[in-house]
């Protein structure tokens, strides 16, 4: 028998990624984007919200506090369990619930978990940009990838709870401090940055600052302690985040 030489034997052939690869921003979001959307969104209707249990009574206390907003209209006066004002998690997550709830009239499964699952989604291409921004379209792409089906990830994004969405806004205030840093920086990056910081402390409080933090230590890092605040500081930004 005639050994196999190399030419002779199949090699799988990565043309249709190459093309994906080398194609572009938009086709690259499109297939994150589908990808990510196949995983999540079909079995968001499948669990019945959880009770007790790792969670203890989170995720139901997420669709209860959306029920009340939608039955009393109540923003921020949100009542759980008939008792007073609940004020121990920032509001974003229930509103978001109650938004996707309203056309049915009522919270279930599937709009309690819709939230989170568009905001995995969203971390599948902000995962994307950054990893373009700092690295490759080909990094980018593979990153948001391995992110969006790694067990973690999947997992956090059919409970009900905010995770996925301070994940989410947290991802998208490094791809805007990224791009407000990068030369030439974009003009609208940094008021971005702002906003994203604020809708991750709306989603679950004080951790949602960690992006401050770390772009504050990077830009020490890189120009020294005095320059964190003239290169951090925006007004238009601040005056978003106080709004």
């Amino acid at each position: 028998m005639s050994p196999v030489s190399p030419e002779s034997s199949h090699v799988p052939s990565d043309r249709g990624l190459s093309r994906v690869f080398a194609g572009t921003r938009a086709r690259a979001v499109v297939l994150v984007t589908v990808v990510a959307a196949l995983l999540v969104l079909p079995p968001i209707g499948q669990r019945v919200i959880a009770t007790g249990g790792y969670n203890g009574d989170d995720e139901a206390r997420s669709a209860l506090l959306a029920r009340d907003v939608i039955d009393r209209g109540a923003l921020f006066d949100v009542h759980y369990r008939w008792e007073s004002p609940f004020r121990d998690k920032p509001p974003l997550y229930p509103w978001l619930i109650a938004a996707f709830s309203l056309p049915g009239g009522r919270v279930t499964e599937t709009t309690a978990r819709a939230p989170v699952a568009l905001a995995t989604i969203g971390v599948a291409l902000f995962v994307f940009l950054l990893g373009e921004q700092l690295f490759s379209r080909r990094a980018g792409i593979w990153a948001a990838l391995i992110t969006v089906t790694s067990y973690d990830v999947f997992a956090n994004s059919q409970l009900v709870l905010p995770d996925m969405l301070v994940v989410c806004f947290a991802t998208m205030a490094g791809w805007a401090f990224w791009r407000a840093t990068s030369h030439p920086p974009a003009r609208s990056a940094l008021p971005l940055f702002y906003v994203a910081v604020a809708l991750s402390v709306y989603a679950k409080g004080p951790l949602g600052l960690v992006p401050f933090l770390t772009a504050a230590a990077w830009i020490s890092t890189e120009y020294g302690v005095g320059q964190v605040v003239s290169r951090l500081w925006n007004l238009p930004g601040a005056a978003l985040f106080a709004g």
